[in-house]
């Protein structure tokens, strides 16, 4: 694996890095250090031309594959992650709505809420969050 692929992120603790990134950033490095096997054995090939021969190859199709699906893993935890903190914030302005005066109507409630500067925040975070 090449030396200049870091396996940890600047401020995290040995031994903590989340499977899938640690998984995409291996075949990284194992790509990249094939492709410069492949220079090495060409130096007339660019980078690119390396690394497209090999990701011809059988070691490099099964690499690729891996780096692929990690980053599939990846983005299915980032969008359920967001869809979670969607959620968590529409609960926060439910919540909040619901402890208004029992003498409006939920519309009110609702329209009051969004009028305040919290439930201004809290609706522009809800819209921001990815999925809306």
């Amino acid at each position: 694996m090449s030396s200049s692929v870091p396996t940890q992120p600047p401020g995290r603790a040995a031994g903590t890095r989340h499977q899938p990134y640690l998984a995409r950033e291996v075949a990284e490095g194992e790509l990249a250090a094939l492709a410069k096997r492949a220079q090495a054995d060409d130096p007339a090939l660019s980078e690119a031309q390396a690394m497209a021969k090999v990701l011809e190859t059988p070691r490099g199709k099964e690499i690729y594959a891996r780096y692929v699906a990690a980053g599939q893993e990846i983005q299915g935890r980032v969008t359920k992650s967001a869809r979670e903190s969607r959620e968590a914030v529409w609960q926060q302005i439910v919540k909040d709505v619901e402890a208004a005066p029992d003498h409006q109507s939920r519309a009110q409630k609702v329209d009051a809420f969004l009028r305040t500067p919290a439930g201004a925040e809290l609706y522009d975070a809800y819209m921001r969050i990815e999925g809306s």
